[in-house]
């Protein structure tokens, strides 16, 4: 089958493109023929070129590096801007649905308008806080859910929300991060005993407690895409080397949906800063982990009295993984 896939596959984001290309990777494992149908707004681009491009003097030689990397990287997924022609037209995963940021401009294509397909359907797509109010001050969006042969999304928000614009059933779908081994694609490190920080910003609070625990843990701080001085090592990886970051960290601190999914893929024993991150706690919840949630605790020591039980993640996962792969099958078998 010929299919497209509408997400945000160039965004400057090592979570947006691990996912897009995690879904990708599932669907060629099934013999299929993909493409990624680009689609961005004047508001995208802006973020993006700002991601890339923005440095002070000390950091050009970091920037450059990290440009070169994620271009390469960027060279993995067969683009296009054709948007007619498909077997199947998949949209998502992320934030596709999102009507209230600021990096994030909402297109019709995102809820299947202007698309030529045999069948249009969504996956674990977001709307990251998005009201129903909202959703009906657009009538694209309107016109596309009535469209979408099904729906697919990535949390119960997402879920009840557009389930008041439609008759179709609508079901809830892992992360295309969890549908593949990305142990494969990972690229092993050359640093070992790290904690691994992922995040786009810490405050000053944050910032004191991971010091303080890797310091009690005897563990270098390494991050990753920014270059933050309080860390030992902040490295300009790309997206594979990331995902080598994380399956040999000894430990994960993020505020990220993504840091915290990536931290139960490759089982690593982690803590997320969670509150007012409605995406993290839905995630942590699911699978049973709201212990992990930082903001409960006066120090991350506190937290490592109850580890996560990895075999009890390991069953709830692969039975979510499953109904997850099976839904995707049934549009490519």
């Amino acid at each position: 089958m010929k299919i497209g896939i509408i997400t945000f596959c160039e965004a400057v984001n090592y979570g947006a493109f691990l996912q897009a290309f995690s879904l990708g990777e599932f669907l060629k494992e099934n013999n299929q023929d993909v493409e990624y149908i680009t689609t961005r707004s004047l508001k995208s681009v802006y973020w993006n070129v700002h991601n890339l491009y923005a440095y002070h003097l000390d950091r050009i030689a970091f920037r450059n590096e990290f440009r070169y990397k994620w271009n390469k990287a960027q060279k993995k997924l067969k683009k296009t801007k054709k948007k007619s022609g498909y077997d199947l037209v998949i949209i998502g995963s992320d934030e596709m649905w999102q009507l209230n940021g600021k990096t994030v401009k909402p297109l019709p294509e995102y809820w299947g308008v202007g698309i030529d397909s045999k069948k249009i359907i969504t996956y674990a797509v977001c709307s990251n806080g998005t009201s129903s109010e909202q959703v009906r001050g657009y009538q694209f969006v309107i016109d596309g859910i009535r469209k979408l042969d099904s729906i697919s999304v990535r949390d119960t928000r997402t879920q009840s929300v557009y389930q008041e614009l439609t008759d179709k059933e609508i079901d809830v779908h892992v992360d295309p991060t969890f549908l593949v081994d990305l142990r494969k694609y990972a690229v092993k490190p050359q640093l070992d005993k790290y904690l691994l920080v992922y995040t786009y910003s810490f405050d000053t609070d944050k910032i004191k407690r991971t010091k303080e625990f890797a310091k009690q843990k005897g563990l270098k701080i390494v991050a990753v895409g920014n270059k933050f001085d309080w860390c030992d090592f902040s490295l300009p990886a790309s997206p594979f080397e990331v995902l080598g970051l994380f399956m040999n960290a000894e430990y994960v601190v993020t505020d990220t949906f993504h840091g915290t999914a990536l931290s139960i893929h490759f089982h690593r024993q982690f803590c997320s800063f969670a509150d007012g991150k409605e995406k993290i706690l839905e995630l942590i919840k699911e699978f049973h982990l709201e212990h992990r949630n930082a903001c409960k605790y006066e120090t991350l020591s506190e937290m490592e009295r109850v580890p996560v039980d990895y075999i009890k993640v390991s069953e709830e996962l692969k039975e979510k993984r499953d109904k997850s792969q099976q839904y995707l099958r049934g549009f490519i078998s």
